[in-house]
């Protein structure tokens, strides 16, 4: 397999220096007078999609913190507690062992919450979360690894050999040819989607100077919605109806990207871009995007959840996509790094589960195509 090419390599470093993933995670504000319970539509700032390039990194230098070798000594600390009374009245002492704080399994167990807070509700994510979260899960269901456990040094020793074993596995599996070749397969995937994106985005901007952006997220009334066959169908229909709407005649070219979100299920991210030379109305665009997607999903007579459209709430610490984007802009390639990056890390870190013909990715032709 090739090695990817070096302007590959620094597009991807360019996209690694730019802030967390907070692009379309302010999504959470509900278009119109949806009935979706509160606790399926706001969420914090903080999502959990922004944590996992951080966890992986952690979990990819892991040994370079930990010893090569566990050890009661560099793992527990010894401490002497009192038991009961005697018969004589004398209180009796006991040596007793508890988890270092900050140790070596204090931290591998750190990582492993981080990791199963993310694999609750999804398994499709980073090789490196799900094998540390299978490797280690033993820290969750034996009590000598609780932080506030008072072993013998018996007891220490045992619990120090399952550890040793499990991190054994680990670096095992991490180092074995077939765990490179499927995390490098990721990675490449990752990087020519990156590349992809940057050529479509780029496009645009040799024919227009400026353009109005607006994304918004279609998506269902249900928690972790997971049909994907729906979401394709429902798609395919959008596009097909936005084409022969009358806004469609101010539109230069769109992009959807069905992603993963750890409530809302599979969503779709839509991004339109529209010709600023005309009189836009872009609070109309989004809602009669909004209507679309309403009129296909509600009124398909099928059982399933009804639609639901999430519009940006508005912070002004936060990064926005939403508005008009000028080349001139000394902020543009900055802002083009932060949506290349968004909507190529969720292949990454939390992909859709989508049948193997499916692609997740729908977009109009460049614009050279179009204007031809």
């Amino acid at each position: 397999m090739s090695r990817p090419s070096r302007n590959a390599q620094s597009l991807s470093r360019q996209i690694e220096a730019v802030s967390p993933l907070s692009i379309g995670h302010r999504f959470r504000i509900p278009l119109k007078n949806e009935t979706i319970a509160q606790s399926q539509v706001r969420f914090d700032d903080e999502d959990e999609i922004n944590q996992l390039p951080g966890l992986e990194k952690s979990i990819r230098q892991l040994d370079n913190k930990l010893p090569q070798k566990l050890t009661v000594d560099n793992c527990y600390v010894e401490k002497k507690i009192s038991l009961r009374q005697n018969l004589r009245g004398d209180r009796e002492h006991a040596t007793r062992f508890l988890l270092r704080d900050d140790g070596p399994i204090d931290r591998i167990k750190k990582l492993y919450h981080a990791t199963a807070k993310t694999l609750i509700h999804h398994e499709n994510t980073s090789p490196y979360i799900r094998e540390l979260n299978r490797c280690f899960n033993l820290l969750e269901t034996s009590d000598g690894f609780d932080s506030h456990a008072k072993i013998s040094h018996e007891e220490a020793s045992q619990k120090i050999d399952e550890a040793n074993a499990a991190l054994d596995t680990f670096r095992s599996i991490i180092s074995s040819p077939d765990f490179k070749e499927k995390n490098k397969a990721i990675q490449q995937s990752t990087e020519r989607r990156q590349r992809e994106l940057k050529r479509w985005f780029n496009s645009f901007w040799h024919h227009h100077a400026r353009l109005s952006w607006l994304h918004i997220q279609l998506g269902y009334q249900k928690v972790r919605h997971r049909d994907a066959e729906q979401i394709l169908a429902d798609r395919k229909q959008l596009i097909e109806k936005c084409k022969n709407h009358p806004f469609n005649q101010n539109r230069v070219g769109y992009l959807s990207k069905i992603q993963y979100h750890h409530v809302k299920g599979l969503i779709i991210d839509f991004i339109m871009l529209l010709d600023t030379e005309n009189d836009i109305d872009c609070d109309s665009q989004r809602e009669n995007l909004a209507d679309l997607w309403h009129q296909i999903v509600d009124t398909n007579g099928s059982p399933g959840p009804k639609g639901a459209v999430w519009a940006e709430a508005a912070s002004p610490k936060a990064f926005t996509i939403n508005g008009i984007w000028d080349r001139e802009d000394q902020n543009f390639h900055e802002h083009l790094m932060h949506m290349i990056r968004y909507l190529s890390y969720h292949d990454r870190f939390l992909r859709a589960d989508l049948p193997h013909h499916a692609r997740s990715l729908s977009k109009s032709g460049p614009a050279s195509a179009i204007s031809s």
